[in-house]
């Protein structure tokens, strides 16, 4: 949470996968600075982390993920916005579907999941979806594309 050194949020991990022809659009991300597996993975080579990225368990930021464990991760983007996005990812992946959440459950044994999928046939033309789609994606390397 955004100004709090405590863990109130998981990771949360989102990801996304949009039809583009043969290039998918493909986000799989953490709302958090690092996940919990990339913790696990610098103890276990032994190397520390940025020093933005997590608190201690009394909460002066650390580089050492051992620490970082027993504390707190920062958001993505170490702001408001993360720790929102982080919030709406707890709510979705833990009241809404009966998982563990905020630090109470089973945390350890009882992560939630929502999967959901939309389907552009049912919004529209398929084919006008994936142009506009691949137009985006051209747009974000060549601006002008998206004022044509």
């Amino acid at each position: 949470m955004h100004g709090s050194y405590e863990p109130v949020f998981g990771t949360n991990p989102l990801a996304i996968g949009i039809p583009a022809g043969d290039d998918p659009i493909v986000l799989d991300m953490s709302t958090a600075a690092i996940s919990y597996y990339g913790l696990v993975e610098a103890v276990t080579d032994g190397s520390d982390i940025p020093g933005d990225m997590a608190y201690d368990a009394d909460g002066q930021p650390t580089t050492s993920p051992a620490e970082a464990i027993k504390g707190a991760i920062r958001s993505f983007d170490r702001g408001y916005k993360g720790s929102a996005l982080a919030m709406i990812g707890e709510i979705l992946a833990g009241p809404l579907v009966g998982a563990a959440f905020c630090g109470q459950g089973d945390s350890k044994g009882n992560w939630g999941h929502l999967i959901f999928a939309i389907d552009p046939d049912l919004l529209g033309d398929r084919d006008e979806f994936l142009a506009n789609v691949k137009r985006v994606v051209a747009g974000s390397k060549q601006p002008s594309i998206c004022r044509e």
